[in-house]
């Protein structure tokens, strides 16, 4: 007489977690901030972008987003490397003013703030843009109103 095995498993939590891992990718990816994995031994581009970052950059999709350098973004590459070698020394930046540089070449000023992570057993810089451009704008009219 042949027996019968029956294994029954409780994937409840499992696909919860997958279920809250799912959320949370819609959420960032539809942030009105940029948000990228940069992998410092990496240069050849972005390991992670959202939506948010492709539309401040005017990539034309994320993939071309993925394929730029992060180096290429800067207006100014020395504020990039002052700035990555902050990062790396003290864990993270918190609102970095920096001028960027859209892909057509048009310039804006963003607020950066980074964070050094571990992911897949690699150092990751998390890094979140925020466009400032209208604030410095204004800034800069202020002062001139006042001199």
């Amino acid at each position: 007489m042949a027996g019968e095995v029956l294994l029954l498993q409780d994937v409840t939590e499992r696909e919860e977690r997958r279920m809250e891992l799912e959320r949370q990718e819609r959420i960032i990816m539809n942030l009105p901030v940029g948000v990228a994995e940069i992998r410092p031994e990496e240069e050849q581009g972005f390991a992670y972008v959202n939506d948010g970052l492709i539309d401040m950059f005017g990539f034309d999709s994320k993939a071309a987003a993925k394929a730029t350098p992060d180096r290429e973004l800067y207006a100014d590459p020395t504020d990039r490397d002052s700035l990555s070698e902050e990062i790396q020394a003290s864990g993270r930046a918190d609102d970095a003013e920096v001028q960027f540089k859209k892909v057509d070449g048009r310039r804006f000023w963003g607020s950066l703030t980074a964070s050094v992570e571990t992911i897949d057993n690699k150092t990751s810089i998390i890094a979140v843009v925020q466009d400032i451009t209208e604030r410095k704008e204004y800034e800069q009219q202020l002062e001139a109103a006042l001199d």
